[in-house]
């Protein structure tokens, strides 16, 4: 009883990445969510989706959530990679960069408005 092991063709979609991946993909991993889909679901997609899930996530709301379920499936159908190691490393990276714009940007926008209401409170302290 080991993992459940799916060899991954790539569809016939436009812009098909060469090639598909001949690498054996555990089932584990393409049923995980993709946070880098989730949190930059458009930005993510138009280097790991083909043409259809680029548009569709552009335009319609929440379609981030499906991406997120099935992005795993998309990019390995869509894009080559060297290895399923090679795999994880880049939606690794994706789950980073996303983390530091869904977390990061939004705390630094914060203490920067702390910061600006401190500098124009005390201004407006000395101007009167």
């Amino acid at each position: 009883m080991g993992f459940m092991h799916e060899s991954v063709a790539a569809p016939a979609f436009s812009g098909l990445a060469e090639g598909p991946n001949t690498f054996d993909v555990p089932h584990e991993v393409l049923k995980k969510i993709n946070w880098g889909a989730l949190m930059l679901s458009w930005i993510w997609a138009i280097w790991n989706a083909p043409m259809k899930e680029r548009l569709l996530s552009f335009f319609i709301p929440f379609y981030f959530v499906l991406l997120a379920l099935k992005g795993n499936q998309v990019t390995l159908a869509y894009r080559k990679y060297d290895s399923l190691d090679h795999f994880l490393a880049v939606q690794k990276a994706w789950t980073k960069w996303g983390l530091i714009v869904v977390v990061g940007v939004p705390v630094v926008l914060i203490a920067l408005s702390i910061i600006l209401s401190i500098v124009i409170g005390a201004s407006a302290s000395h101007a009167s």
